[in-house]
Parts: C-alpha cells; structure tokens; sequence
C-alpha cells in the first residue's frame, strides 16, 4: 500500500512541475514576458514544490518571485516555506516585512 502511494504520488509530482516548471520556464525567456507574469510564474512553480515539501527549492523560487516584482504573497508565502523549516525568526521577519508590499499576483 505505502509503495502504490509513494508512485502515485511520484507521478502526480511529475505531472504537476511538468505542467508548473517546465512550461513557465519557457516562457520567462520571452522578451514580450511582462515582470508580474514572471514573478507569478516562479510563485507558481514556488508554490508547487513547497507543497510537495521542497522547501528549500520553494524559497528559492518564492525569492526570484520577489526580485522580479515584490508582492505580498511570495513574501508571505516564502515565509511559510521558511517555517516548515524550522526558520522561525526568518519567517516571522518574512511576513512582516511583506505587509508594506501590495497584492498583485492574482
């Protein structure tokens, strides 16, 4: 039973950083790519590994996110990341210093 788990949820992983990574990452290298749509779509790929439990990749990405264009919802969100962590006074920094950013991902 736990290996049947362990391979579906190996394939939904698959099927979803196909369909969240690779895809963003193809178009981030368009010229025409607007800054909020690339920081949305490293939120996006972001999002997807942290709930996977890569934390690590995820804070990495929720950072791309927010160098391209800062929102309150990579900062949060980086924060929660961190967390998961054990990064505690990280993550508390994180989410008080996102609330002087605006929402604009969505």
């Amino acid at each position: 039973m736990h290996s049947r788990n362990r391979i579906n949820n190996g394939l939904i992983l698959a099927l979803l950083l196909s369909l969240c990574v690779t895809w963003p990452l193809q178009a981030q290298d368009r010229k025409d790519s607007p800054p909020l749509q690339k920081a949305y779509l490293f939120w996006q790929q972001g999002y997807a590994l942290h709930l996977f439990g890569k934390y690590d990749e995820a804070i990495e990405l929720f950072g791309k996110s927010i160098d391209v264009h800062p929102t309150a919802e990579a900062y949060t969100f980086r924060g929660w990341s961190l967390s998961m962590l054990g990064r505690l006074k990280e993550a508390i920094g994180e989410c008080k210093g996102s609330h002087s950013v605006g929402s604009g991902l969505r």
